[in-house]
C-alpha cells in the first residue's frame, strides 16, 4: 500500500476523522435515532483515527526534524 507512505495522505487522516465523528456526535446529541449512515460515518472516523495513531505522521515528521537538526 504505497498510498499509505505518503506523508501528506497520513496527515489528512485525523482531519478527515474529525469530519466523520462530529457529524454523528451531533446527530445523536439531537436525539435522532440511528440510522446506517450514522454507523457508516462512525466505523470511517474510527478508521481514520486509528489509521492517524497508527502511522503518527506527525510525531514521524517532529523526530525527523529533530534527527537532521541533531546531525
Amino acid at each position: 500500500m504505497n498510498i499509505l507512505k505518503s506523508r501528506k495522505i497520513q496527515k489528512a487522516f485525523l482531519p478527515l476523522a474529525a469530519f466523520c465523528i462530529i457529524p454523528v456526535w451531533f446527530i445523536l446529541r439531537q436525539g435522532n435515532t440511528p440510522s446506517f449512515g450514522v454507523y457508516f460515518l462512525s466505523l470511517l472516523g474510527f478508521l481514520f483515527f486509528l489509521l492517524d495513531r497508527i502511522l503518527k505522521p506527525w510525531e514521524m515528521e517532529r523526530a525527523e526534524k529533530q534527527w537532521n537538526k541533531n546531525k
